[in-house]
């Protein structure tokens, strides 16, 4: 259940950042300046938006090694058990 609500976050945060480029975008463009005022807006946007997706790469990067944890300590309880049932075996085959 903790997983779907995980995913469930790291969409969010990639629509907002996507919402938020484009909004800033449409915001610029449509707003009347001159052509320097424009190319420093649009410089500020283009690090705004390498900023949100520098946090965006942070994001799927923690979950993604949050889900490989998982997967490993999946991974170590079955390698035990199986061990468990093949030394039950050997000491008491059906």
């Amino acid at each position: 259940m903790s997983e779907k609500k995980g995913m469930n976050v790291g969409e969010f945060v990639v629509g907002a950042v996507i919402g938020g480029i484009i909004g800033a975008t449409v915001a610029l463009l449509t707003t009347p300046k001159t052509g320097k005022e424009m190319r420093e807006d649009l410089k500020e946007g283009l690090e705004v938006a390498k900023d949100k997706s520098c946090e965006l790469v942070h994001v799927v990067k923690s979950q993604t090694g949050d889900a490989f944890e998982k997967m490993g300590d999946a991974g170590t309880k079955v390698q035990s058990k199986w061990i468990e049932i093949k030394d039950s075996m050997d000491k008491d085959p059906i």
